[in-house]
């Protein structure tokens, strides 16, 4: 999981991808941005400017690119010439997600993509997050990024939502042990009871309350490239649906 190389991709990415983290009212936490190694250049350079365009602003993409009928293209990796190149399969899964719940654009300025690192990555391997993390090299600036979303959650008067894969959870988890002084708002008992402390079970939804912010809820749920279901799917929907407003 190296840094993408690309320095025009760098600049762009913001270390958050949708709308501005603070405000939006739904957070989805990945570990990072991962994108194809020769991004600018395949599957074109057109296609490389949308991402780019994407990047600058994903609120307007997304109501500019919005499709007449589902599948709603809120992305740009779902655009036909990018084929099944890495996160093709995550924005699938939630493209999915507001064509099944009937999400559409106007929900734009609503949801937020954030990760765990600040930086573009390629040839990702969740295995590999830790290291890179604590890399020498990136090590101060993932605090600061760490903590810079650690205040965005104390204080943001917006967020309602927040929905973090069960990997992601664990590599938290991880960092919350490593005193990096981050993630005292994440909760430790879960309704429904996972089977064991940090196992969970594939496309079941546990809810918890922030811990420095009860106003927000905090769901461990299913990675969207894993085997997640419909009903899983629509059970994410529902929340956005319903806390809309």
């Amino acid at each position: 999981m190296p840094k993408h190389p690309c320095a025009e991709l760098n600049k762009a990415y913001k270390g958050y991808q949708g709308q501005k983290f603070d405000s939006a009212k739904f957070i989805f936490i990945g570990l990072d941005a991962n994108f194809s190694p020769n991004i600018q250049t395949l599957p074109s350079r057109d296609f490389f400017e949308e991402v780019l365009d994407y990047l600058k602003d994903g609120v307007t993409y997304w109501n500019k690119e919005q499709r007449q009928c589902p599948p709603y293209r809120h992305y740009p990796f779902l655009s036909p010439e990018y084929g099944n190149r890495p996160g093709y399969k995550y924005h699938k899964s939630f493209s999915g997600m507001l064509s099944r719940n009937n999400i559409t654009k106007e929900y734009a300025d609503k949801i937020s993509f954030i990760e765990l690192l600040p930086f573009p990555t390629c040839d990702t391997d969740a295995g590999h997050f830790m290291g890179l993390f604590n890399d020498a090299h990136y090590l101060n600036i993932n605090r600061a990024h760490l903590i810079q979303i650690d205040s965005w959650i104390r204080s943001s008067e917006n967020i309602k939502e927040i929905f973090i894969p069960i990997s992601v959870h664990t590599n938290i988890c991880e960092l919350k042990r490593q005193q990096h002084g981050s993630f005292d708002w994440l909760p430790i008992d879960w309704q429904p009871v996972p089977p064991g402390p940090g196992r969970f079970t594939l496309n079941t939804l546990y809810t918890s309350q922030a811990l420095t912010n009860k106003s927000i809820n905090i769901h461990v749920m299913t990675h969207f490239a894993n085997a997640i279901s419909n009903a899983h799917l629509d059970e994410i929907g529902a929340i956005i649906k319903s806390n809309s407003r």
